[in-house]
Parts: structure tokens; sequence; C-alpha cells
């Protein structure tokens, strides 16, 4: 079993619960339509009286929002609640480094209700233990989604427990997301695993069937994407700057040819929503 694998499937997951959101599913396409999730996004769909999660819908990151797809497999809920979360081990994200994950849609259970009620509890608390237990709350979120994913959808956990089962590959992506603002080269990172450059660019394709190139770029416009919105403090110039982009201008033309939106305009999106829905800030 790898260092991944183990720490995966242990308590050494690091998640970070962005935003808590509440809002209305008829304003769901208002605020959202065609805007990508700038984080994990878990939407609980609540019944007629709120008291009760009914279904839920895990939306990668980078997912694009499409309200129709939502309500459609959601079903009549008419209030939904709406967690933005991080998830990774050894700073390689899980819901993303293994291919495309599919929105993924189960139902409610009473551990989900209680789960709300705890993190709508946490979200409006005041002392010192705010922070680490709604961050608790939100890694076993993750332990909870990796379960559901075993169930509804065999075929993309089996390849990410087999992507984390072998060593090499971990290996190599735990030193690319560390060093993500920095320039790669495929010699150094073959040497890292007794591969030469020509066989660690064929090992690389073959596993997740881009070049590096291809992999880095997605990873850094997907890391663009979330500081964007977590980090309103930083101007797109350093966020460009802090993922190795040589100036704003080419982060930009990348970050459109993405997502088909600016990161102005992804940016206004979000601030919009967290501002008329009052959304926790975490």
């Amino acid at each position: 079993m790898t260092d991944f694998l183990s720490r995966l499937i242990s308590t050494e997951i690091s998640s970070r619960l962005f935003r808590y959101v509440s809002i209305e599913a008829a304003d769901l396409s208002k605020h959202l339509e065609g805007t990508p999730a700038f984080a994990n996004c878990l939407i609980m769909a609540l019944s007629p009286d709120q008291a009760e999660v009914t279904s839920l819908l895990f939306l990668p990151e980078g997912h694009i929002f499409d309200s129709g797809e939502i309500l459609n497999m959601l079903g009549d809920a008419q209030s939904m609640d709406m967690l933005f979360f991080s998830a990774s081990v050894c700073e390689v994200p899980i819901f993303s480094f293994s291919g495309s994950f599919r929105p993924l849609r189960f139902k409610g259970e009473e551990k989900w209700t209680l789960l709300r009620k705890q993190m709508r509890h946490e979200t409006r608390a005041l002392d010192v233990f705010r922070k680490a237990s709604i961050n608790a709350l939100s890694a076993y979120t993750c332990f909870q989604l990796l379960r559901e994913l075993a169930t509804t959808q065999p075929d993309i956990y089996q390849k990410l427990i087999r992507d984390a089962s072998d060593e090499r590959l971990m290996k190599v992506l735990e030193h690319l997301h560390s060093t993500l603002g920095q320039e790669v080269e495929m010699d150094v990172l073959g040497s890292m695993i007794n591969l030469s450059e020509d066989y660690m660019s064929q090992f690389f394709k073959r596993t997740f069937q881009i070049n590096l190139q291809q992999y880095m770029m997605h990873q850094k416009v997907l890391h663009g994407l979330q500081t964007l919105v977590s980090r309103e403090d930083l101007s797109l110039y350093h966020i460009a700057d802090q993922i190795g982009f040589t100036d704003q201008a080419y982060f930009n033309r990348r970050f459109r040819a993405e997502y088909n939106m600016n990161p102005i305009q992804v940016r206004k999106v979000y601030r919009s929503l967290f501002k008329e829905t009052k959304a926790a800030l975490l």
C-alpha cells in the first residue's frame, strides 16, 4: 500500500470548507448558470420544511453549473444547501487527479441530515474551536463521498484506487502538486522513479490520456480558479504569478479556454452569490 493510499483511507485527508451557501432552487440559474465550481461542491436538497436532506449531488471542482441538470438530478427540491470544499492528500487533490469525475447523485440518509445540522451549528459558533471543527466535518464529508463513489460509480472509484496504489505515479504527482507554480522537466521526473525521459512521457500519458503539459495546465488553471474565489485579497496578477503563468494576460486566455468565462466574471459571480445568499464565510 502506498503512502498516499494509506493516508487516503486514514485520517490524513486535508480538507477545508470554504463556504456554506443556502439557496432557493429557483435562484440557482440566476447565480451560477454556466459558471465553474470553484471548489468541490456538495449540494443537499432539502425537504419542504428544511428539516431533512432528501438527496445529494456532488460536483467536482471545475464542473460547469447547469441548473437544468442539477434540478433534474435532485428532483423537485425547492431549497438546498451547498458546501464548497477542498480535499487533498499530500497536496494531491483527491477528486481531480485521477481523470474526470462525473456528477455523483445519491439518496439522503440520516447521516447527511445530522451532518448538515452539525455543520450549520459550527458555522454559527464563535469559539476558537470553530475552524478545526468545520474542517473535521469537511474531512468526514470526503470519506462519505468516497463510500458513495465506491457504490455508485465503481469504475471511477477503482481507477482512483488503482492510481493511488501506484507508488511511482503518486511520487510524481506529489512532486508536481507541491511545486505547481514551477517549471517541470520530464527528465527530472523520470529520474525520481528511474525512468528515462521518453518512458516517463509514455507512463504519464498512458495513465491520464493526456500529456504532462496538458495535465499541468489544467491543474494550474483549476488552482487559479479556487484561489480567485477563496482569496479576494489577491489580485489576478499575483494569482497568475503564484501558479506559474508568465503574465496575467496568458492566465486570462487559458482560463477562458477552459471555462468560457474570464477570471473577473467568475469572481463577480461568486461575490454576488455569497452576498445575496449571506453565505457563511469559513
